[in-house]
C-alpha cells in the first residue's frame, strides 16, 4: 500500500523526520532520537518499481538537531503514472552516506482527473477512443474490446497528421489535436473517418479458428456505405430544408414559375376528371373517363 499518492502533474512539499538508529529504551516509548543533521547534506532519490531511471533533488534541512527535512518535487518528476520508492540520502561531513528509511517511501503518481475540452486548447486524443467505439459497435465483451485504445489513437492521429481535418494539427507531444474541436459536426467527422479506416480493412467476411476457439464476421460493406452517408451529410450541409426553399432557389436561378411548367397530374374519379398543367385547372364533369 502507497504511503501517499501524488496526481500527475503536481508538485507537492514532501516533509519528514529522520531517525538514525532504533531506540528499545521504553522510557522514551520505544521512540528512536532524532538524527542530527547538522552539517550533512540530504537528497530525495526515487525510482520507478519497474527499473526505470531514477530522480533525485536536493532536500532541504528544516531543522538539522531535530532531524526534520523537506523536499519539493520539481517540473517533469510527476509526468509519468506508475508506482514509486524513494529514500533519503544524508550525507555526513566524514563522507559517510546514510540511506533512510531502511524499509522505502511507497508513493504512487496517479492520472489527473481529465479537464473538460473547452477548458483546454487542444482537443485530448483520448477523448476520441468512445465515440470510435460506439460508432463502431465495438462494447465489450467479457470486459475486452476489439479495438484496442492504442489502435484507435493511432488512427486518429494518422487521419489528422494527413490533413483529413482541415485546419487542424497534432501537438508537439502528439497527444492532443490543436486548436481545440468545439464543432460537433467537426468533431463527427473525425470520428466517422476513424471509425471507416479501422472497418475497411475487414469489410468483407472473414472468420479465424483456434484450438480453443472459432469466430465469424459477416460482410460490412453496407455498413461501410452507412458511415459514408453519414459523414457526407456532415461535410455538406443539406441545401433545401423544405421544399419551399427549393421552390424559391428554383425560381430564382431560372426566373420563372419552373414548379408550375415541371408538374402535369390528371386525376379520374367516376364523377369528374381533374388536370392540372402549366395552363392552369381543367375539371370535366360530363362522362366518366374512360379507365386508363
Amino acid at each position: 500500500m502507497p504511503d501517499f499518492f501524488i496526481a500527475q502533474g503536481n508538485l507537492p512539499k514532501l516533509t519528514d523526520t529522520l531517525y538514525g538508529s532504533i531506540n528499545l529504551d521504553r522510557d522514551n516509548g520505544g521512540c528512536p532520537p532524532a538524527l542530527d543533521l547538522t552539517g550533512c547534506s540530504v537528497q530525495f532519490v526515487f525510482q520507478e518499481i519497474s527499473g526505470a531511471p531514477q530522480g533525485a533533488g536536493d532536500a532541504q534541512i528544516v531543522n538539522a538537531t531535530a532531524g526534520q527535512v523537506a523536499y519539493t518535487f520539481t517540473a517533469g518528476q510527476t509526468d509519468a503514472p506508475g508506482s514509486y520508492r524513494a529514500q533519503w540520502k544524508v550525507t555526513f561531513p566524514t563522507g559517510q552516506v546514510l540511506n533512510l528509511p531502511g524499509r522505502f517511501i511507497h508513493f504512487d503518481i496517479v492520472d489527473a482527473v481529465p479537464v473538460a475540452a473547452a477548458m483546454l486548447a487542444v482537443t485530448p486524443v483520448w477523448m476520441t477512443i468512445e465515440p470510435v467505439r460506439a460508432v463502431l459497435g465495438d462494447f465489450p465483451k467479457l470486459g475486452k474490446h476489439r479495438y484496442e485504445e492504442s489502435t484507435v489513437t493511432r488512427m486518429v492521429r494518422a487521419l489528422v497528421q494527413m490533413g483529413e481535418l482541415d485546419g487542424y494539427v497534432l501537438t508537439p507531444d502528439l497527444n492532443g489535436i490543436a486548436p481545440v474541436i468545439t464543432n460537433p459536426k467537426i468533431f463527427g467527422a473525425l470520428i466517422y473517418k476513424a471509425a471507416k479506416r479501422l472497418l475497411l480493412p475487414n469489410a468483407a467476411m472473414y472468420s479465424y479458428r483456434t484450438r480453443a476457439m472459432s469466430e465469424s464476421f459477416g460482410e460490412q460493406k453496407a455498413f461501410v456505405a452507412d458511415l459514408e452517408n453519414a459523414l457526407y451529410d456532415l461535410e455538406n450541409p443539406t441545401m433545401f430544408r423544405s421544399y419551399q426553399t427549393f421552390y424559391a432557389w428554383l425560381g430564382g436561378v431560372v426566373g420563372l414559375d419552373i414548379w408550375t411548367m415541371m408538374t402535369k397530374m390528371k386525376v379520374d374519379a367516376p364523377i369528374a376528371e381533374a388536370e392540372i398543367n402549366i395552363s392552369g385547372l381543367y375539371l370535366n364533369t360530363g362522362s366518366p373517363a374512360s379507365p386508363r
